[in-house]
């Protein structure tokens, strides 16, 4: 998995994206691989006239991973 070169390779201890908040299917494969939602950045994005928000999701070196 890409995540354990981040830990081990880069020695990171954290990694962080951003998924639009209204894409469940997506969010749900994070959250297997061990991500956690942190936070919300709200109307981050205008797509089609309307306001869309970001989830900011982390996974933190030494969570279990899926």
């Amino acid at each position: 998995m890409i995540c354990r070169y981040g830990f081990h390779r880069m020695r990171l201890h954290s990694i962080a994206l951003w998924v639009v908040a209204e894409n469940a299917a997506v969010i749900r494969v994070y959250e297997k691989a061990g991500f956690s939602a942190d936070g919300r950045r709200r109307h981050s994005f205008r797509r089609d006239g309307k306001w869309h928000d970001h989830l900011i999701m982390t996974l933190l070196e030494g969570e279990p991973t899926g």
